[in-house]
């Protein structure tokens, strides 16, 4: 007989059903042994051990099915029903990988970016500046001696060209810093909004359990 109810509720019975499941595997006996000459076990006849055993395995295995029913149902409705999440509309279904795997892939692509984006302003930091400044200076110090008795539009020009033979600067065609904001926003809007997301949908979506 069909059983229609939320999705919420299928998830419940499905959690109560698998602790039920293994608390029967840990209680069932499927087989047992006995000596010949024996007519009782425990106290109990054969024929209502036999009983017990065939009721058991029956009660457990009419549960593993209506687990397995139910997920089927769940499946099925969590591929068709959409949802917005972050402003994209996407499948339950979707949402939960992409929050247990996509999320991860890009959090681990973001971490990198801004590994590399820090290294990389750390370098333009300590090579330009004042470190290029002192560079420029010894440059001119070296080539020219005493820099009184040079064209100061001489040194002026000498210290640009070294300066600009010198100086480092970014190679950043992704525009690197606004790529991390951007991905960072969308991995947080994303997560704050998801969960609520699925749970209001649970709450409302109806399934039905052959």
């Amino acid at each position: 007989m069909s059983r229609t109810m939320t999705v919420h509720e299928a998830l419940c019975k499905v959690k109560v059903a698998d602790d039920k499941i293994l608390k029967l595997l840990g209680d069932a006996n499927f087989i047992m042994v006995k000596k010949a000459c024996e007519t009782k076990i425990k106290g109990k006849p054969i024929e209502e051990v036999e009983k017990d055993i065939q009721g058991s395995t029956d009660k457990v295995l009419a549960i593993v099915d209506e687990v397995n029913a139910i997920k089927a149902a769940l499946s099925e409705s969590n591929a068709k029903t959409m949802i917005t999440v972050g402003g994209k509309q996407m499948s339950i279904a979707s949402a939960i990988y992409y929050l247990n795997h996509g999320i991860k892939a890009k959090e681990d692509i973001l971490n990198e970016m801004k590994n590399q984006y820090a290294l990389a302003i750390n370098k333009l930091d300590s090579e330009n500046g004042e470190n290029l400044d002192k560079k420029a200076e010894k440059y001119i110090t070296s080539n020219y001696g005493t820099k009184e008795k040079v064209d100061p539009d001489v040194l002026r020009e000498e210290e640009k060209a070294y300066k600009a033979r010198h100086s480092y600067e970014l190679i950043d065609p992704l525009n690197l810093k606004k790529l991390i904001d951007t991905m960072e926003q969308e991995i947080d809007e994303f997560k704050a909004s998801v969960d609520s997301a699925i749970q209001v949908s649970n709450a409302t979506t109806m399934i039905t359990i052959d």
